[in-house]
């Protein structure tokens, strides 16, 4: 594994950058650090008065746009207005995502509900005149539908509208669950472990790479976001270390780094695991690694 000293991030001009999850955690303080340097930053996620909150707070004539990344058809009309209002974006951090699993980490009730614990034997009410029919609930969809396709959209939608000869730079909020199993997590890690392969394969597509677009990854550590926020110092203490949780600064940090690399080969492919104030890349050496173990 390599660490990482990242450069200072340099000023943007008028760059256009488009994060989602931006109203709070690593996706606000991504958004705030992008507009610092002088980009123009466009806000997205669910809540208009939570958006409008946080254009607020980071100034810099920011702008916003309330939309479900989990549903295509608002994701198409997002890229449009974009397009059509400020020019097509030039970097496109993907960071919305949720974690109702966490729960299980906070409440025992929790782990009896399908959308915190996938295998919990919740049952639903089947409309059958004869009555007493029961039938065991699905496994949630909601957590794949933010975490994946919400990326998955926004990956489509992003190459689709990074205008031709111009370098475009998507980063993935991904996470330690991209590589690790937690217990009580197991459609979170599902779906990040999705987005690392995503990442991987996608960066090798030689149509990108001729048009200078990479797509990298960062894996964050615990991280102190509202997600975590209801969990106890013990708890966060004995996963992460209470000096290796990271803050959402540190985490944008490496977002920029990959967002903004001059050239596409420097950060394509890349998976930058931030823990506390480390960043190590890790692809380089899991690559190696598997070739000896799999003689690819």
């Amino acid at each position: 594994m390599s660490e990482i000293t990242l450069p200072n991030l340099k000023p943007q001009g008028q760059k256009i950058v488009l994060v989602t999850g931006a109203a709070s955690g690593i996706g606000l303080a991504t958004a705030q650090l992008f507009a610092q340097q002088g980009a123009k930053v466009i806000l997205v996620d669910l809540s208009t008065s939570k958006l409008k909150a946080a254009a607020d707070k980071i100034g810099h004539d920011c702008d916003f746009r309330a939309c479900d990344v989990s549903s295509w058809e608002q994701q198409v009309s997002l890229f449009d207005w974009v397009v059509r209002t400020h020019g097509a974006p030039e970097v496109v951090c993907l960071n919305a995502g949720i974690d109702p699993e966490i729960e299980t980490w906070i409440s025992d009730t929790a782990k009896q509900q399908v959308d915190s614990n996938y295998l919990a034997d919740d049952f639903e009410e089947l409309d059958d005149p004869a009555g007493g029919q029961r039938q065991l609930k699905p496994p949630p969809k909601s957590i794949l539908d933010v975490n994946y396709y919400g990326v998955l959209y926004g990956t489509k939608l992003a190459v689709h509208h990074f205008k031709t000869g111009t370098p475009g730079r998507i980063v993935v909020t991904g996470s330690a669950a991209s590589h690790i199993a937690f217990p009580d997590h197991d459609m979170y890690n599902a779906s990040k472990h999705a987005l690392i392969g995503l990442v991987r394969s996608t960066s090798q597509r030689q149509s990108l790479k001729e048009r200078n677009i990479s797509i990298s990854m960062v894996a964050p550590w615990l991280t102190r976001t509202g997600i975590t926020a209801n969990l106890s110092a013990e708890l966060i203490a004995r996963v992460a270390g209470e000096q290796e949780a990271s803050q959402p600064e540190d985490v944008a940090r490496g977002i920029a780094y990959l967002g903004t690399a001059e050239d596409a080969n420097e950060v394509n492919g890349k998976c930058l695991w931030v823990r506390g104030q480390r960043y190590i890349e890790i692809e380089k050496a899991y690559t190696q690694w598997l070739g000896g173990m799999m003689a690819i």
